[in-house]
């Protein structure tokens, strides 16, 4: 079995009824979420938990990219490390305990940690959930929801659902090589950003090229390699 690539898909923004069940603010639309999906969740603290990026948009015809970011490198707790990606590499897979929390936040359970998704629902643009701990722990508290307020959350890239034609996940796009005008080579993807009318790919360089059928010409994940219309002096 392959070791987990564990994606940021969204964060929990406090507690939500008397029982402990936590509010959640997806990265992409609340009923399309992989939240939904997924029955694993891993949580983690984040780096910049106020400041996500590769954040999924509006629909944007024949080339839409979905929420995921990735994280890369050895790092368990580190969050939002899209800004650096390295093609190829892999997210490091440790236990649900091998890793503190940051220091100066009280956390009433150690991070890194995987829980199963409880029943979850949607409310309005954020989900509701129940968090399942594992190893026998007891169910969450209204007070130890809370203090969860700001964590990250992550689903394996492996438990995505399929996209869906002439779509992508954030995720699968980072880390692509970028291929302009006359076979040019004009950088590699690192993030993913959202601006409203059309979503922009970022590229290690500084470039941005727009998302849209258009432009790309060509996506082929298993390569890692994105084909464009686009020019290196087109800035």
């Amino acid at each position: 079995m392959a070791d987990p690539q564990w994606i940021g898909v969204g964060r929990i923004r406090g507690s939500h009824g008397v029982h402990g069940a936590v509010k959640i603010e997806p990265w992409a639309p609340a009923s399309g979420s992989v939240l939904r999906h997924a029955r694993r969740w891993r949580l983690v603290e984040s780096a910049d938990a106020e400041a996500p990026v590769a954040v999924a948009g509006g629909a944007v015809p024949a080339r839409q990219a979905l929420e995921g970011r990735r994280e890369e490198g050895p790092v368990a707790d580190a969050g939002g490390a899209v800004h650096a990606p390295v093609s190829g590499s892999r997210a490091a897979a440790p236990s649900s305990r091998t890793a503190p929390s940051l220091p100066g936040r009280s956390r009433p359970l150690v991070l890194p940690q995987i829980v199963r998704r409880g029943r979850c629902r949607v409310q309005g643009d954020m989900l509701v959930a129940e968090l399942v701990l594992l190893d026998g722990q007891p169910a969450l508290t209204r007070e130890q929801a809370m203090a969860l307020k700001g964590v990250e959350l992550q689903v394996d890239r492996a438990d995505f659902p399929p996209a869906d034609e002439d779509e992508f996940y954030h995720a699968d796009l980072i880390g692509c090589e970028v291929i302009g005008q006359g076979g040019a080579r004009l950088g590699t993807v690192v993030a993913v950003d959202d601006h409203g009318a059309q979503q922009v790919l970022r590229l290690d360089d500084g470039l941005l090229i727009p998302f849209v059928e258009a432009i790309v010409t060509t996506v082929d994940l298993a390569a890692r390699r994105i084909e464009v219309d686009w020019a290196a002096d087109w800035r």
